[in-house]
């Protein structure tokens, strides 16, 4: 729908436009050409929607194209990939619900500050 900049959503709303979509499409390009791994991913998987990004290599290296998200190269390989996932809803569910045990599993709050807590020795 935008984001907050374009709209003005509220955090509460963006993410309730996310949980309620069926796909969620995200842009990894950032200023000067770089490619990010971007929060919206995170975001995305950890509510069980179905991510469709653009093929890079900072996704990927966190995650599993056509495992736990969609990758697409062009216009037209989106479009085919989105037509084909919007038909055939038991493959959408089976990726969505792959990204979002793998981002539960691996990037969950709790995985992450038991992370943090494990390299500054300290027990929980």
């Amino acid at each position: 729908d935008g984001g907050q900049r374009e709209r003005g959503l509220s955090i509460e709303k963006c993410a309730k436009f996310i949980r309620e979509s069926k796909i969620s499409l995200n842009f990894p390009e950032l200023y000067g050409g770089f490619e990010q791994c971007k929060g919206r991913v995170y975001e995305i998987l950890a509510s069980n929607t179905l991510l469709f990004e653009r093929q890079n290599k900072a996704t990927s290296k966190r995650f599993k194209p056509n495992e736990h998200y969609i990758e697409f190269c062009n216009i037209s390989d989106l479009k085919e990939k989105y037509g084909y996932f919007l038909r055939n809803s038991k493959d959408r569910l089976e990726i969505s619900n792959n990204g979002y045990e793998f981002y539960k599993n691996n990037y969950s709050s709790e995985k992450c500050w038991k992370k943090i807590f494990e390299k500054l020795k300290y027990e929980i």
